[in-house]
Parts: C-alpha cells; structure tokens; sequence
C-alpha cells in the first residue's frame, strides 16, 4: 500500500515529557468539571465531586511509572430522534481525565495535518462551518449527505495504531496509552 504521506523523521513529534506535568492533568480536569454529562459515573462508580490534587497527582504518577490501567467503560444507551437506540461508552473519572490529557498532547499536530475542509470532531469548527464552506463553493448543483452506520464500532484498530504512529510519531509511552 502507497504512503500519501512522507516518512515520519527520526525525531519524536509527541514526547511523553509533557505528562510529568501535573498542571497538564489540573487543566484537563479543568476542562470536564462544569459539563453535566461528566457527572456521570463510570464502572467504578465514582464522579468528578471525590477528585482531589492528590487523586490527580497519583493519576499522573501511575501514569509515568507505566503503571495505570484503565476501567471498563460502562455502555448505556441513549434513544434517538429515530426511535432507536445509540450506544454510549462512559469512562472512569481517572479515565476521562487521562483521554483528555492525551488530547491535549496530540490535538495540536493533528490540527496540522488535517485537511482546511475537515470539520467533524475538530476545535471551533462544526456542520455550520461545513454548510458555510459548501454555500460558497460554485457550480454545486446537488450534494449527498452520509452517515457511516458503526463507524467508531468496526473501525480497523490496528490501521488507526499505524497512521497514528506514521503521522504524529508520537512515544512508546503515548502510543502504549492511546
């Protein structure tokens, strides 16, 4: 299979020091406390109101000592406009905690590589970014919509594990987490 996409260079594009920073983990907390839907809890059983600087600081010390296991997620669904269900995964506290941590460190070099016309999932960008984009293309006379049924589901895990690596070159240790 041909490679788009030049070789990645022997130097690390993300580097796992950014984890013994504890502010890093304080900010990620930052960013889940206040939204409602973080309330609730995992498999674990736990929420957001136990969270302490010391739950945290031993959050990133598991984290660094390659000694953190995540929880199960707990899988709830959820009813759709449609009348069918969706199902939604919700992770420990710790866990969530860790996955935005980790957002936080590749975001920025995924931003970079992304396509300008991307706009599914991506920071201050939406499907109103998106129909804005399409209104001011010319010589649209017609367009399809589509939803991949089970993407996330039946994504290939091992491919997703070799563009991650080939395009960000991230650690062993953010690899190992991701």
């Amino acid at each position: 299979m041909k490679s788009y996409y030049s070789k990645p260079t022997l130097t690390r594009n993300i580097s796992s020091q950014a984890l013994n920073n504890l502010e890093l983990y304080k900010n990620a907390y930052d960013l889940i406390k206040s939204k409602p839907g973080n309330m609730t809890p995992g498999t674990d059983g736990k929420t957001l109101d136990g969270i302490s600087i010391k739950k945290i600081t031993k959050l990133r010390d598991a984290v660094i000592n390659w000694e953190y296991k995540c929880n199960p997620t707990k899988r709830i669904y959820i009813p759709k406009a449609n009348g069918k269900l969706r199902p939604l995964g919700i992770p420990s506290i710790m866990d969530k905690i860790l996955q935005v941590v980790i957002k936080m460190l590749i975001e920025p070099k995924c931003e970079e590589i992304f396509h300008p016309n991307s706009f599914g999932f991506r920071p201050k960008r939406s499907v109103h970014h998106a129909l804005l984009e399409v209104r001011s293309m010319m010589g649209i006379t017609w367009m399809i919509e589509g939803d991949i049924k089970g993407y996330f589901d039946n994504i290939d895990h091992q491919l997703l594990a070799k563009l991650i690596t080939e395009r960000l070159n991230p650690d062993r240790t953010i690899m190992g987490l991701i």
